[in-house]
């Protein structure tokens, strides 16, 4: 990787959490030139060769540790060991990014023995990423993705109006987080080369996805107004709406500056001057009926002729892409996003940015333990310290 897209080579960063928060961050730093030490706990005869350090159960050989595994070394260390424990300790001691998800009154002590590895010379950022914080009346609390989502308040606004709240699908909740530890651990790293110094990184979940919520939280302390579910409907005008069409969904904005021209297009002049449809208080009043017209118009074209004809009028609609919509993507392909896995022909999502016209690559996923030994030599471990 060229210097210039490699802004934290000569950074090591121990990964010891076990969730997919703390995947994301360390794939990040190595996508950015970061040597990742990725810490494992033994597979305890289970097959095939499952990871603790995998969230929920996902085995080392599935899709998710395909992706999220890359960009790491692997060693294996028994952390429910004391030596394991110690042997963790002396790789943090060398290391200047530490990032772990134990809960706060885990009694194994890991973050207890990360924090003692800090004497003398060593000091390095510990990022803690759990789902509630390090304090508070919820601290000890596990939690789930579907827990946090719901905790946040953003569940809430997500479902139709007359049915319960929704889940978001995948795993965007860690996402989300392991891009917030990402920030947070940048923020704590010298920008001129200078010496490293010891910061405790308190990442609650939960609060980054409160954060992620401002809009609502002001507008319920400030207005006192409540922001209901609204479905695929905007809240602000109409329409602002998800629609099917001939060979799928689409989903529509038509400002009232465009009005017209999206009437024109659905061959509906009538509407530019009807009162219940002429301007944005009257669609908000109607939304059934103006449905019932876009769908008919949209049942007859795909979502590419939407799409590409919404986008020359100036409309800004947008396909719903399938995960086939998105692989075939010219956008993506242009710009390299798909990366291959090591078998040379599974596509997986590349790291979310370019430095100018690089995108930076991290390799494969190891298998467990497959650098413990150098890792070992180097950092001055033994088979007897947990190794």
């Amino acid at each position: 990787m060229p210097p210039n897209v490699a802004p934290y080579r000569g950074l090591t960063v121990v990964n010891a959490s076990r969730g997919l928060a703390g995947a994301t961050t360390a794939q990040l730093l190595a996508g950015l030139g970061a040597r990742v030490i990725r810490v494992e706990e033994p597979a305890r005869g289970q097959e095939p060769s499952p990871s603790r350090s995998v969230v929920n159960g996902w085995d080392r050989d599935g899709d998710l540790f395909m992706h999220f595994g890359r960009g790491s070394e692997s060693i294996v260390l028994d952390l429910d060991a004391a030596d394991g424990r110690t042997a963790l300790a002396r790789l943090a001691a060398k290391a200047q990014v530490v990032i772990e998800d134990e809960q706060p009154k885990d009694p194994r002590g890991v973050r207890a023995a990360l924090r003692s590895a800090r004497v003398g010379d060593a000091a390095f950022t510990l990022a803690s990423i759990t789902p509630f914080g390090l304090s508070g009346p919820w601290m000890d609390l596990p939690a789930s993705e579907l827990i946090l989502f719901a905790m946040s308040g953003l569940m809430a606004h997500v479902g139709e109006p007359t049915g319960e709240p929704v889940q978001v699908p995948g795993w965007m909740v860690q996402g989300h987080v392991g891009l917030a530890a990402f920030t947070g651990i940048a923020s704590t790293l010298p920008i001129d080369g200078g010496p490293v110094t010891s910061h405790d990184l308190d990442i609650a979940s939960v609060e980054v996805l409160h954060n992620s919520n401002p809009h609502a939280i002001a507008d319920y302390h400030y207005k006192g107004a409540v922001q209901h579910r609204q479905g695929s409907r905007g809240i602000d005008g109409y329409p602002w709406t998800v629609i099917p069409c001939k060979d799928g969904f689409v989903g529509i904005i038509v400002p009232q500056t465009r009005w017209d021209i999206f009437a024109l297009w659905m061959d509906r002049p009538d509407l530019i001057t009807d009162p219940k449809f002429s301007d944005r208080l009257g669609r908000r009043q109607h939304p059934d009926e103006l449905d019932v017209i876009m769908i008919d118009w949209a049942s007859h074209l795909t979502k590419a002729e939407l799409y590409v004809g919404g986008q020359e009028r100036g409309l800004p609609f947008g396909a719903v892409f399938t995960v086939a919509d998105s692989l075939d993507s010219p956008q993506l392909a242009e710009r390299h996003f798909f990366g291959l896995a090591e078998d040379g022909r599974t596509k997986l999502a590349g790291l979310p940015f370019r430095l100018g016209a690089v995108r930076p690559t991290v390799g494969h996923a190891p298998t467990l333990g497959e650098q413990g030994a150098k890792i070992a030599s180097e950092f001055g471990l033994t088979a007897g310290k947990g190794a």
